[in-house]
């Protein structure tokens, strides 16, 4: 058998309450063991049960003062010898299943991991520094006994509840809080923190970005705890993060995501509709508290920690901003891509053609790898720069292939393109390959080839581009680098 712990808004279905759970018990040969109640109708009722404080009696694990209906804390520490062992055994004192005291709990975390990696023994005094920062911790510890919480988290008769959920994450640790806020009839409002969860970083340390959407997960998974247990007609739920990179990945589309942000981003999206989400700044985040770890004194008057931020209490909360201004020619920076559902992708190459008179690059987007798309190309740069005599290129197969297409051009090209195809055979083009394998005989062209890739890799990075979208850049950079010779 375990604790029960039910509860009713009136007297009489309290009774009723009390009547069932004695007539369950006696069905099966069972007595009530214990029994205790906030409210002198129930307590007084003719039956003996025995208790070493009538007014403090655990439930759950959790100890509870029927008289200020309230949970609190009976937390005991030592103060000697301050060794590995006994800073977990104190650690492992502290029951507190939902996470009450999540701030307080995650320092002594963060500090039971550095011991760890401090590779010290169970019973091995810890170092001057550490030892002095747990006695600080343990005295401190003390406050703990006089935080007193609240069981009642509604108002009589709400017409309104709300689930509220924040995020946040450090280098350390990440965590999360769950807030529920009532609103009686008459307009009154309260908040009330619910529940809270916390997870030291792992050792091998992850981006900051990462952790945000760990610590996201974490509440997804407790929001969804938290409103099945209530069993209440919950009218909304929201969540908070202050990390804009989580919110970007759960409103983009997951193939372009990698795998570690898609496998969480998909557990979050299957638990929580992406609507929920919403930003919220670091000192109105009462998740920052969780995430940073807070000293036990300090606790008990966090009024953001047992109460969340201010903008609860309100009808309209912080929305999201819009920049009002556009930056152009900024070429450092990451594109902004449009996701398009119908577009057909094939693959884009870049042809860069180098000029030995002037050092000047002329780069050329085909859609395909093969000769008749590089013979357009061509046709596209004789008609802009110019007809050359000799052409020098990579001995590559499929610019083989082109020099073999240029002889059978002439006969290719009809009578609508007859001035074309009688330039091209006056103007015999000598075609000149590098040795197989050699690509130092074209280190003029190939240091241009260098500077592109250069600015293509740090301009677009993982960003998947249209056609459009990549012509432009490429242009782009083919300006930067014709604005400069050194190369």
């Amino acid at each position: 058998m375990d604790d029960v712990m039910p509860g009713s808004d009136d007297l009489e279905t309290a009774k009723n309450l009390h009547r069932e759970l004695i007539d369950i018990l006696s069905s099966g040969k069972m007595s009530l063991h214990k029994w205790c109640s906030n409210t002198a109708e129930l307590a007084v009722n003719g039956e003996s049960y025995p208790f070493s404080n009538p007014e403090e009696t655990k439930t759950l694990g959790v100890v509870w003062k029927s008289k200020t209906d309230c949970f609190c804390f009976k937390v005991a520490s030592e103060e000697f010898g301050v060794t590995k062992r006994l800073v977990l055994s104190t650690i492992a004192r502290v029951f507190d299943p939902l996470g009450i005291l999540g701030p307080m709990v995650t320092k002594a975390k963060i500090f039971l991991e550095k011991l760890w990696l401090l590779n010290l023994k169970w019973d091995d005094l810890l170092p001057a520094k550490e030892a002095d920062e747990w006695q600080q911790f343990s005295s401190a510890l003390q406050n703990v006994n006089d935080i007193e919480v609240d069981r009642c988290i509604l108002l009589p008769k709400p017409d309104l509840i709300e689930i509220y959920g924040f995020v946040d994450a450090i280098e350390a640790a990440y965590g999360t809080a769950v807030y529920c806020k009532s609103r009686s009839r008459s307009g009154e409002v309260s908040i009330r923190l619910i529940a809270s969860k916390s997870r030291v970083s792992p050792i091998k340390r992850l981006p900051i970005s990462k952790l945000e959407l760990c610590s996201a997960v974490l509440l997804a998974k407790l929001v969804t705890r938290v409103n099945s247990a209530l069993k209440l007609d919950i009218s909304n739920t929201f969540l908070w993060s202050d990390s804009m990179i989580v919110l970007c990945w759960l409103q983009k589309e997951q193939c372009y995501l990698k795998t570690f942000v898609v496998n969480r981003v998909s557990g979050i999206q299957k638990l929580t509709n992406v609507d929920q989400w919403r930003h919220v700044s670091s000192h109105d985040n009462p998740a920052d508290l969780i995430s940073r770890g807070v000293d036990p004194d300090r606790l008990s008057e966090s009024s953001l920690w047992w109460s969340g931020p201010e903008f609860l209490t309100h009808d309209s909360y912080p929305e999201r901003d819009i920049p009002s201004t556009v930056i152009r020619n900024d070429f450092s920076n990451e594109l902004t891509n449009s996701n398009y559902s119908d577009s057909k992708c094939f693959s884009v190459s870049s042809d860069g053609v180098n000029n030995f008179a002037n050092g000047l690059i002329d780069i050329k987007l085909v859609t395909e790898l093969t000769s008749e798309a590089f013979v357009a190309t061509l046709k596209r740069f004789f008609s802009r720069r110019g007809k050359c005599s000799k052409l020098f290129s990579d001995n590559t197969t499929n610019f083989v292939g082109s020099n073999q297409e240029l002889g059978k051009l002439h006969g290719m090209v009809k009578n609508p393109d007859g001035v074309l195809s009688d330039y091209l055979s006056n103007e015999d083009i000598d075609w000149k390959f590098l040795p197989p394998r050699a690509p130092n005989f074209g280190g003029l062209w190939e240091a241009g080839v260098k500077s592109f890739k250069h600015h293509l890799k740090r301009v677009v990075g993982n960003s998947k581009l249209t056609f459009e979208e990549f012509l432009t850049v490429t242009t782009q950079i083919e300006g930067i680098l014709n604005c400069s010779f050194d190369y």
